[in-house]
């Protein structure tokens, strides 16, 4: 799915059919299955904006943008494959007003759409935990006015994890901002939380597990400390600084990135993949749920 441009995508992905079509192979890589009988065969209705497939042995209807992340999104399917691309050519990032003005919505809108796209980063994340070699090291997010001091509303605390390659560099990284239960009352994070960490992200098969909490100390992992110090530059280039609230949604964008230029995989290619298959649609209240502060 190479495109050297913009205007080339715009040129392939002309309209609402093409789009369609492409999404229909995304859906449904192997033919049309009904998922409530398993038939294979099924009777196209066109007299909507997009195909409506109904199933010629169950009569079950299936919409095209059903279990992805378009799913009652009234925006057109070309905008959301322009916010598709532009979203994965960034290379520092998207914000909602450059999407906005991009694709001409409401900056509403275009803050949805890309906490969407974001929430389905993370089945990426969940399919590949860390292992052989890892390292995890504690850090934080802000700029407080005091830097040497632990406890600060504008900062918070989060852990680093990653798989180390022969050459000690990270190969496979996970952000996690710690939730305020593990705080200590003096700004540190708790054993607790590190070891919570390690629970969801790191294979039980992993060969080596080192962790250290503590964000300065004289034996903290230097190539975590950069990529902790890489998503507050980026955070702060691209969104002009982040409050807490959405924080981890950002910062999973933030290791999508960094996990795909490691691994050589097609940022394109792999966004839209997730996208056409969800286990639950993201919606603005499921998100701002999930994101509520306690």
């Amino acid at each position: 799915m190479p495109f050297p441009s913009l205007e080339s995508f715009l040129d392939h992905y002309r309209d609402e059919e093409k789009c369609s079509s492409f999404l229909v192979q995304l859906k449904w890589p192997d033919g049309f299955r009904c998922s409530e009988c398993h038939c294979g065969r099924a009777y196209v209705v066109i007299a909507r904006r997009l195909p409506l497939f109904e199933c010629a042995n169950c009569r079950r209807q299936h919409s095209l943008t059903t279990g992805t992340v378009m799913e009652r999104s009234r925006t057109p399917l070309r905008k959301w494959f322009v916010a598709i691309y532009l979203f994965s050519d960034a290379r520092s990032g998207l914000n909602a007003v450059r999407l906005s003005q991009a694709i001409k919505v409401t900056y509403k809108t275009a803050w949805l759409m890309l906490h969407k796209l974001r929430e389905a980063l993370i089945r990426e994340d969940n399919e590949r935990l860390l292992d052989g070699i890892v390292r995890v090291q504690g850090g934080a997010y802000g700029a407080p006015f005091n830097p040497y001091t632990e406890k600060d509303p504008q900062r918070h605390p989060l852990l680093a994890g990653g798989s180390v390659c022969d050459t000690g560099e990270v190969a496979n990284l996970r952000l996690t901002i710690v939730e305020p239960q593990h705080i200590q009352d003096n700004g540190y994070i708790s054993h607790l939380g590190e070891q919570a960490f390690i629970r969801r992200n790191v294979s039980s098969t992993a060969s080596e597990v080192q962790s250290l909490r503590f964000r300065l100390h004289m034996s903290r992992f230097r190539p975590l400390v950069r990529c902790i110090a890489d998503f507050g530059h980026w955070a702060s280039a691209t969104y002009r600084g982040l409050g807490r609230q959405y924080l981890q949604a950002y910062a999973n964008e933030f290791t999508f990135r960094y996990n795909s230029r490691h691994q050589g995989d097609s940022m394109l290619a792999r966004i839209f993949q997730l996208c056409a298959s969800t286990a639950s649609a993201p919606s603005l209240r499921s998100i701002t749920l999930k994101y509520r502060l306690s």
